[in-house]
């Protein structure tokens, strides 16, 4: 199995320099062709959502936190991370149904979701198409 790379954008208390913040990614238009599916990118789309809401940047979350917003917000709670946490089946697949995926949030030892530059990555956009007019200049 080759060897997974990718960041956690905030570790703890130490704050990764990260150039791109929630509120640089447009979602007004969703998040199409960054993640393979739509489910997919409407998990994504929502876990966005949920950061800008924060106003803390990419800072790590609890469940329970996430749950919570996502119930007042509306999101489906069984779809919430679909394809985020790394390899997931997908159901238009005919032979193994299994696609791989770098996982855009990883599970701290302390109980918090972390989020990854590769997720931040995806969201922006092959040609950063995602990125707000604002954060392009």
């Amino acid at each position: 199995m080759p060897k997974l790379k990718f960041r956690v954008i905030q570790d703890g208390l130490k704050i990764v320099d990260y150039p791109v913040r929630p509120e640089d990614i447009d979602i007004s238009r969703g998040l199409s062709n960054t993640f393979g599916k739509h489910e997919v990118e409407a998990a994504a789309v929502n876990l966005v959502i949920y950061c800008k809401a924060r106003r803390c940047g990419w800072c790590p979350f609890s469940l329970s936190d996430f749950l919570q917003f996502s119930k007042k917000a509306g999101f489906d709670p069984n779809m919430v991370f679909f394809g985020l946490l790394g390899p997931w089946q997908d159901d238009a697949i005919l032979v193994g149904g299994i696609r791989e995926s770098f996982p855009c949030l990883v599970l701290g030892a302390d109980g918090l979701y972390y989020i990854t530059d590769v997720f931040v990555k995806k969201c922006q956009g092959r040609n950063r198409e995602h990125l707000s007019k604002e954060r392009e200049t």
